[in-house]
């Protein structure tokens, strides 16, 4: 119901009946085509468009599926920093808190609940760093630039990377030693190069990641 992208890497406060909590959209399972009824992939949702998602709460409330109780079997999204109501919806199914169980807590599901892929972008200057998290940041994406240097960058960017954050570094703060460290610790691992010369496929990677928020 928003002209704003709707997709996982965003939090919402969730109306559902009287309650009215924190939440996010946790996975979107599919795209319902309006003309076919056809499921569909999808990592973000344009406005208008029908879609299966799973939401998760910051507590356990009472809730039921819409076909056995209307009144918290319904929902709304509001977005936390306009309060314009992102999306409205029904549920199908509701987990409970002891269903899901423990899990452990790694770098894939952090990323996941951000629901993106916490690449490493390699920009030209420390300018062109941060008009790249500019870029991010107005399509919702979790981005931070570091701006260390030798031991300290690859230190920051491991734990941005398992936080789940997209690390962009100024390319001119990076040695050649220190670059070459770093390829070694991704392990062929998601590295975005847009510096002048880059791969022209890495330009539309970077593409697809501002156009998409996806995981």
């Amino acid at each position: 119901m928003d002209d704003e992208i709707l997709s996982g890497s965003r939090a919402f406060l969730v109306k559902l009946g009287t309650q009215l909590l924190p939440g996010s959209l946790s996975e979107i399972q599919y795209v319902v085509d309006v003309n076919t009824g056809e499921h569909r992939p999808a990592h973000r949702l344009e406005k208008n468009e029908i879609a299966r998602c799973v939401v998760e709460l910051s507590r356990p409330i009472p809730a039921d599926t819409f076909d056995r109780h209307r009144t918290v079997g319904e929902l709304i999204l509001i977005d936390r920093l306009t309060n314009a109501t992102s999306a409205c919806g029904v549920v199908q199914k509701v987990f409970r808190s002891q269903e899901k169980g423990d899990r452990e807590i790694t770098p894939a599901l952090r990323a996941k609940r951000l629901g993106q892929t916490p690449f490493v972008i390699l920009a030209d200057s420390l300018q062109a760093a941060g008009e790249i998290e500019n870029a991010l940041l107005s399509r919702s994406l979790h981005t931070l630039t570091v701006r260390e240097r030798g031991e300290n960058l690859l230190f920051a960017v491991d734990l941005l990377r398992q936080a789940g954050l997209i690390s962009v570094l100024a390319g001119d703060s990076l040695d050649e030693k220190t670059e070459q460290k770093l390829r070694v610790a991704l392990q062929g691992g998601p590295l975005v190069d847009l510096r002048a010369g880059g791969p022209a496929e890495d330009r539309a990677l970077y593409e697809n990641m501002v156009n998409y928020a996806f995981y």
